[in-house]
């Protein structure tokens, strides 16, 4: 019986492929469509992620994360991938819930805060300057970034007020 030990690290950036490795999912770089970032199957107790491997460092880790929550939250099979793909009736419900737990594996809330604090409400905590330099930090867009930053409650400098879906 193969013992596993899951990844030493505890401070994100993550490395989401030893994540993967020890899940056990095969990860699969691959030319896919242009429209087409990334997919998750599963069939039966084998399961895949393939990606993009035109896209960029950033955006294929945030492809990674949310496939990866796809097989965490278990909430595709093959048959609802395939069926989702050929349909264009896929929940968005199932994507906004794989997006969110994407930016918890990418971007944890708990680690933001130990590094800045609660948020103060009206007085802006980041510069765009700044959120570039949270984003490498985390491995993560800049947009990305903004987006889990104004979801946690933080203002950001020159900002409308208005926050984006993550």
């Amino acid at each position: 019986m193969r013992i596993r030990v899951l990844p030493r690290r505890v401070d994100p950036p993550f490395d989401l492929r030893e994540i993967v490795d020890w899940l056990g999912i095969e990860l699969v770089y691959s030319r896919l469509p242009p429209s087409v970032r990334g997919f998750y199957l599963r069939s039966g107790t084998i399961a895949a992620i393939l990606i993009n491997s035109s896209d960029s460092g950033v955006v294929a880790r945030w492809t990674l994360a949310h496939e990866l929550a796809h097989h965490l939250n278990d909430l595709t099979s093959d048959a609802a991938a395939a069926a989702a793909m050929l349909t264009d009736t896929h929940d968005d419900r199932w994507e906004t819930a794989c997006e969110h737990l994407a930016a918890e594996l990418l971007m944890p809330e708990a680690a933001i805060r130990r590094l800045i604090g609660a948020p103060k409400p009206g007085i802006p905590a980041f510069r765009n300057i700044e959120i570039r330099d949270f984003a490498y930090l985390f491995e993560v867009s800049s947009s990305a970034m903004r987006h889990r930053l104004q979801a946690m409650g933080y203002h950001i400098a020159g900002d409308a007020g208005g926050k984006r879906r993550l």
